[in-house]
């Protein structure tokens, strides 16, 4: 007897330890006399109160509970009147820290011989966690019903899993390709090669992104930019693949559009660019490369009569379309200005004039301006006289080999209503050369404007005379290969006295 009294001591001290380390709370009432027998420890954690506490106060369950969810309650428990079980969630306050708390409920009544309720017995399981979980969850299934990008979700073996309704607008498919892999997309546009080096920097990266020609179920094909991101569990182990993909053919088709466009405009303008010249008194020879196609650059030259000719070259604020633009529309009127003129005072003011009804009308002001350096050559002076309008200085290379700059004139053109135009006269021998370029020229160098020009300068006098445009091609390539890659547009204009 002694020995059955110690094992059963042991067994109480078990369960007794067993049942104060569990999370949920327990608990037995005595519903005739109306008296709380048991509550496991855990109702501390659960709702921030001792043992005692309800021990205490018997209707301290119901002064806990959240007051939204106060009358859902008392509803609930009218189901224990009639002896059946009682399984739902609400909310309660927590009384240390005030958080809310979501609580499961489960309680059965203990029923004696005549169907009588006299015990109640409950488990309370805090589920706070389990409800955010849920709510997150319903949150970004609402997401991913609304967004207009494509979701596709696949496991380990790449087999499709899950997808949303935009996959469904994109591609034609729907609950049929549900264990297929995304092979089924496939257009067979893109090489074995290409889906290798994706595979390989998924599985070395985690996630790939770029574009991808796909075909869609009725057979069309469409470009997809999709970012495909390797899914891994607590371990590292791979346990599936999501890929969010845009679908931009249209975007794709107007590009190529534009594409097409500048490139037409792109020959369009390069026919304004004179070509070579060369008789037995000079020799003109220019150099153009614009950085997106379209450029703001330009140069030319005209015959102003016998033994003159009028060079110029300018740079419009800018790229692109809009500068391009600017340049064409200088085009248009620069022979005629000229003409009237030669002059560079003359030729700079109305050019002003020109840039400032362009795109000062109303008195909006539209920041448009180009810098230039124009120059009137007089062979039988061997005299050049010039304005440089906030233009990158020219070089007027001697045949000993000392350079002359042409850096004196005005601001660049556009800037101001009106501007004084001062030139400046330079003489030169046979065997001379005049060197004007763009600002796209120098500004590789990485430095002050005026220390590009002085970089530009010693660069020029380590080569030997330039004469034709292969020997300007061969310079530029030099440049570049020692510094850089040009990023802004590249003009040169050369005259070589002979």
């Amino acid at each position: 007897m002694k020995k059955q009294i110690e094992e059963l001591k042991s067994a109480i001290k078990h369960f007794q330890s067993l049942f104060e380390s569990l999370d949920e709370v327990y608990w037995t009432m005595d519903v005739e006399e109306g008296k709380l027998l048991q509550i496991s420890p855990s109702c501390q954690k659960i709702y921030g109160l001792p043992p005692e506490a309800f021990f205490e106060n018997s209707a301290i369950w119901l002064d806990v509970v959240y007051p939204e969810d106060y009358e859902y309650v008392l509803e609930k428990q009218q189901v224990l009147k009639t002896g059946e079980k009682l399984d739902y969630e609400y909310r309660i306050i927590h009384q240390q820290d005030q958080s809310i708390r979501w609580v499961r409920d489960q309680t059965v009544p203990t029923l004696d011989s005549e169907g009588n309720i006299i015990f109640l017995n409950g488990m309370i399981s805090d589920i706070t966690e389990k409800k955010m979980k849920d709510k997150r969850l319903v949150t970004l299934a609402k997401v991913l019903n609304s967004t207009i990008e494509g979701v596709l979700v696949t496991d380990h073996n790449q087999k499709i899993i899950m997808f949303n309704p935009a996959f469904t607008t994109i591609t034609g498919y729907g609950s049929e390709v549900i264990g297929m892999t995304p092979k089924v997309l496939r257009s067979g546009l893109q090489e074995s090669n290409f889906y290798k080096k994706l595979w390989h920097q998924l599985k070395t990266k985690g996630f790939w992104q770029g574009e991808l020609s796909n075909r869609r179920k009725n057979g069309d094909i469409y470009v997809q930019w999709a970012t495909i991101t390797t899914i891994k569990g607590e371990n590292g182990e791979i346990q599936g693949y999501a890929s969010i993909f845009d679908d931009i053919t249209e975007r794709k088709r107007e590009e190529d559009r534009i594409h097409e466009d500048i490139q037409l405009a792109s020959l369009v303008q390069k026919t304004i660019l004179k070509p070579s010249f060369n008789n037995n008194d000079i020799q003109i020879s220019g150099y153009y490369k614009p950085s997106y196609g379209l450029a703001g650059d330009m140069y030319t030259w005209y015959e102003l009569g016998p033994g003159k000719y009028g060079v110029i070259i300018f740079d419009v604020m800018g790229h692109g379309v809009a500068a391009s633009l600017v340049v064409m529309s200088i085009n248009s009127i620069l022979r005629s200005i000229i003409q009237t003129n030669p002059h560079p005072t003359y030729v700079f003011k109305e050019l002003n004039k020109h840039i400032r009804n362009l795109f000062h009308l109303n008195k909006k002001e539209v920041p448009f301006y180009f810098t230039g350096i124009y120059s009137v050559i007089d062979l039988g002076k061997n005299q050049i006289e010039y304005s440089n309008a906030g233009h990158p200085a020219g070089f007027l290379r001697q045949v000993d080999g000392n350079i002359q700059r042409l850096d004196e004139g005005t601001v660049p053109i556009g800037l101001l209503d009106e501007i004084d135009v001062p030139t400046q006269k330079l003489s030169w021998t046979k065997g001379s050369q005049l060197i004007l370029y763009t600002d796209g020229l120098i500004d590789i160098f990485n430095e002050s404007i005026l220390k590009n020009i002085v970089i530009l300068e010693k660069e020029i006098n380590k080569q030997a005379k330039l004469f034709t445009e292969k020997d300007i091609e061969n310079f530029i390539d030099f440049i570049q290969n020692k510094y850089g890659e040009f990023k802004d547009d590249v003009s040169l204009l050369l005259v070589n006295f002979k």
